[in-house]
């Protein structure tokens, strides 16, 4: 599966195909490529515990504090929204821009339709080597299971309160790239990147199903790379296979079987 979605035999295929359909029937939120991955590498319960009984490490999620600026948070990233009481710990299942100058009722000035990120006005396209974007992270709040997952009264007073999640429940943060070549990254691009940087040691971790590093016979950066871009297709590519699993693609792009199925519902509208 290392090596794409071609690479992969039929039989293969059809258990990864069984798993996932399983998975978008589960799941609450919309499923992306990436949390499609997500699901299969780190071993999502499909019982209820979600990634509750799996070998992620919640102190290694990227937090997300109020009023600071937020490191590169692809669709796919497992973060921690730290509140004044309780975190709340979530998947992002999806993200958009969210420019301070678009309204309420989502007008928007002619020049911020399809600026780079960091653009300041009409015909001023920003020289920041590190721009930053206002952007909308959608959480799925439930992914860790109900064990690690706030209760409906301690929900509806963060969304009251307006600070960390808005009143639909999503984060609203400004976002800061390393480049702009970054920012224009596609979401498998990015999150594949997320994974080798920011989350490497929950991407190479012993003790999930099946190590990358085991899977490509290694850790080196270019063959963690090559490898992690082939499970991303596989994945990608099973989901494009069946009507029945249809998922959340990129947005700039203009459970009966064993977890770790790498080793070996609801229909979703498809972007």
């Amino acid at each position: 599966m290392t090596k794409g979605y071609d690479a992969v035999p039929d039989e293969e295929r059809d258990r990864l195909r069984r798993y996932l359909e399983a998975v978008v029937a589960a799941r609450t939120a919309p499923v992306h490529t990436t949390v499609a991955f997500n699901a299969v590498y780190f071993g999502y319960d499909l019982g209820g515990d979600g990634y509750g009984g799996s070998p992620l490490c919640l102190d290694d999620f990227p937090v997300i504090t109020f009023g600071d600026c937020a490191p590169v948070l692809p669709v796919g990233a497992m973060v921690c929204v730290a509140t004044g009481s309780d975190p709340l710990y979530a998947e992002i299942v999806h993200r958009e821009g969210a420019h301070p100058e678009v309204g309420a009722l989502g007008d928007v000035p002619a020049w911020v339709s399809g600026a780079p990120v960091g653009a300041e006005g009409p015909g001023r396209p920003g020289n920041d080597a590190a721009p930053r974007r206002r952007e909308l992270l959608v959480p799925d709040l439930h992914a860790f299971g109900p064990a690690l997952s706030l209760s409906p009264a301690q929900l509806h007073r963060l969304r009251t309160r307006r600070r960390w999640i808005n009143e639909d429940g999503h984060v609203v943060v400004d976002v800061c790239y390393p480049s702009p070549e970054a920012a224009r990254r596609d979401d498998l691009t990015a999150y594949a990147d997320h994974l080798l940087t920011t989350a490497r040691e929950r991407l190479l971790s012993p003790f999930v199903p099946v190590s990358l590093a085991g899977l490509v016979g290694g850790t080196h950066d270019d063959d963690l790379r090559a490898g992690l871009l082939g499970l991303l297709d596989t994945v990608r590519g099973v989901l494009n296979s069946r009507r029945t699993v249809t998922y959340m693609g990129s947005l700039r792009d203009d459970p009966g079987l064993p977890r770790g199925l790498l080793a070996g519902q609801r229909t979703l509208g498809r972007r």
